[in-house]
């Protein structure tokens, strides 16, 4: 598995979160100019339709300013008048230049630019020569049947041919909005698109490497905990949580289990003489004879600074009567051969059988082949000093 340092995926995970985070701004941004443009549209679409209102009811006011009535009657009329013509002026600035007050962002576009200032509609000149007269109607204090049949004949002749062209622009100004609505939905749509893609990203390339790691590193861990640094083999801690399983199993199924201890005769004298050095070698060298002369299905542990424990399963008598006294004693034997050193590997062995019809713990089981292999040393022991 390629090793990917902490740096490297610090600094993804860090770019990663970037990216998020501009996406996510981006959105936020992207969504507020979305209902500022709904917002800004409405209001374009209603006072460019509100226009359409006014130079009717301009036109209906005076009327009624000419139809005679009473001097107040024609007063409200006059001032009503005023007020639509204000408005229409208003909010035909509003369209041209913006207008806060009516939420009208002004800078039209370069086709309403045309309908409004170009040929053949030129629309702004002719709402203003429409405002224009409609004032100067208003504004008249003595009226004679002349004027007011120029004025009110250039209001309502005029009145509908306004009406037709602020249409037209009533229906472009919709279109563009309905355009810059769907352009910031499908830039929306983008980084939604945008968002799942990193998101997708980062747990493949990301977050599946670092799960990768962490298991990697939690495995490798778990085998610190439980194997002996020097020699590969399982420590104490190993060799108990192993053998709790076979050990059940061995009760439930009343089959054979074995414990063996093995201890390295003269380990201090070793150490002390020759160096820590090489009493590691000498350990090694204990470990792989140990490991050539079991099985793979046996448990083999170091569990203090010289002492090794087996466990055995599933055999029999003959087969671990041939393990000690040829296997191991073969190996002690090749390796003093292979290896020229000034002092000489023995072990001492103690063995201990689970009975299954007089059970016994495995601690037990361990004390007892401690117990034996001391037996086995102390009588080594003896032996030497018989014959010196």
């Amino acid at each position: 598995m390629r090793k990917i340092s902490s740096n490297s995926m610090t600094i993804s995970y860090i770019t990663a979160l970037s990216l998020l985070a501009i996406l996510a701004i981006a959105s936020y941004i992207t969504l507020q100019k979305n209902n500022r443009s709904e917002e800004t549209s409405a209001a374009i679409v209603n006072v460019s339709g509100r226009q359409r209102m006014l130079s009717q009811r301009i036109a209906l006011k005076a009327r009624m300013l000419t139809n005679g009535g009473s001097e107040e009657a024609k007063e409200k009329s006059r001032q009503e008048l005023h007020e639509a013509i204000n408005l229409m002026e208003r909010s035909q600035s509003g369209l041209i230049n913006g207008s806060q007050e009516m939420n009208l962002p002004g800078n039209p576009s370069l086709e309403i630019k045309r309908m409004l200032f170009s040929a053949p509609i030129f629309l702004d000149t002719r709402i203003q020569n429409y405002i224009y007269v409609a004032r100067d109607f208003a504004n008249l204090q003595l009226l004679n049947s002349r004027s007011d049949s120029y004025h009110l004949h250039y209001l309502t002749s005029r009145s509908n041919d306004l009406l037709i062209a602020i249409d037209a622009l009533v229906l472009q100004y919709q279109s563009e909005s309905e355009d810059a609505v769907k352009l910031l939905h499908m830039i929306e749509v983008v980084i939604l698109i945008l968002t799942l893609s990193l998101l997708i990203a980062i747990a493949v390339f990301i977050f599946r490497p670092m799960v990768r790691r962490l298991k990697h590193e939690a495995s490798q861990l778990q085998e610190l905990a439980i194997t002996d640094p020097l020699t590969g083999l399982f420590n104490r801690r190993g060799l108990m949580t192993l053998s709790e399983k076979h050990f059940s199993l061995a009760l439930r199924s009343k089959r054979n289990m074995t414990v063996i201890y093995v201890d390295m005769d003269g380990m201090k004298t070793i150490n002390d003489k020759f160096g820590h050095n090489e009493g590691d070698q000498a350990l090694l060298d204990i470990a792989e004879i140990l490991k050539n002369s079991f099985r793979e299905s046996d448990i083999l542990a170091r569990t203090g600074g010289d002492e090794f424990i087996v466990l055995l399963t599933e055999h029999t008598e003959p087969e671990m009567e041939h393990v000690i006294s040829t296997s191991i004693q073969q190996g002690l034997i090749t390796l003093a051969n292979n290896r020229q050193r000034p002092y000489r590997l023995s072990l001492s062995i103690g063995i201990a059988r689970l009975d299954p019809d007089n059970p016994k713990t495995i601690d037990e089981l361990i004390a007892e082949a401690d117990k034996a292999m001391y037996k086995n040393k102390q009588l080594k022991a003896d032996k030497t000093l018989h014959n010196e």
